[in-house]
């Protein structure tokens, strides 16, 4: 690991402990923050996502993953929010028809589920969150955090700060 990175281990025990995790880095997101959710499938990524939005402030009752639409924008946060979901991407270069370079990084917060589809849209600086399954239990997470430049490691030296484990 270079001195660029930074690597965090958390755990998660159920799933409302990965919402409440999404919920304090929501709380702490800036402007150009972009966050790779990684994981297989039902590892808890949307749960994460959704957990981040609600910190944000994002009030839309129905918060779902973009399965099928690829991307979803919430504009009543405190920050604008982008969340793709690259699941169902065929080609990487069907994004630049979504207009994928505003959101990313943009002026708000972008958030990508299977982000390993369409790595070249990704800014150098973000957080790349991996969720695996942990050994508390079926709904446990191991949750690795790597933060790769200057505003995802200040995000990350933020959330130790304001959250000790």
């Amino acid at each position: 690991m270079s001195d660029t990175m930074e690597r965090v281990f958390l755990a998660t025990a159920h799933e409302e402990e990965t919402h409440t995790l999404g919920h304090r880095l929501g709380q702490l997101m800036m402007a150009g923050c972009v966050l790779a959710l990684r994981g297989d499938l039902g590892m808890g990524k949307s749960v994460l996502a959704r957990g981040i939005l609600r910190g944000l402030g994002v009030k839309d009752p129905y918060l779902t993953s973009p399965t099928f639409t690829i991307l979803n924008y919430y504009e009543d946060g405190r920050l604008p929010a982008s969340h793709f979901d690259f699941y169902r991407l065929a080609e990487p270069e069907e994004l630049l028809a979504l207009g994928v370079r505003d959101y990313l990084p943009g002026d708000g917060v972008a958030m990508v589920e299977w982000p390993e589809k369409a790595m070249e849209f990704l800014p150098a600086d973000r957080l790349d969150i991996f969720l695996t399954d942990g050994c508390q239990g079926p709904e446990s997470r191991t949750v690795t955090i790597t933060a790769s430049g200057p505003l995802s490691r200040g995000l990350m030296h933020d959330y130790r700060q304001r959250f000790p484990e």
